[in-house]
């Protein structure tokens, strides 16, 4: 079996550092978070940063947002789409605003 390139083994310790931090509680759910931010974060370069959020989004954990991040979804897959429960969403909705 061949082994993992740097690249590819850096990747992985990038994605596992940002679960731990999402199941900590260090990044929070709903916030939207860049590549650039998160690679100043756990001191690392863009590429890697936004492939670690590539598995990450296939493991459900953020989704990726074209040209502006990631955005959290929690620990258990489940994104601030459950803050419908507060009325935040449809006190927007009332008021005429679309829905982002």
């Amino acid at each position: 079996m061949p082994s993992k390139s740097p690249a590819e083994n850096k990747s992985e310790q990038i994605a596992a550092d940002i679960r731990d931090a999402i199941r900590s509680g260090q990044l929070h759910r709903g916030v939207l978070y860049s590549s650039r931010e998160l690679g100043e974060r756990f001191g690392a370069s863009r590429t890697p940063v936004r492939e670690a959020l590539l598995r990450l989004a296939d493991l459900g954990l953020v989704r990726i947002e074209r040209n502006r991040g990631a955005r959290v979804l929690g620990p258990d897959g489940r994104g601030s789409s459950n803050c419908a429960a507060c009325g935040c969403c449809w006190s927007r909705r009332r008021a005429g605003a679309r829905p982002r």
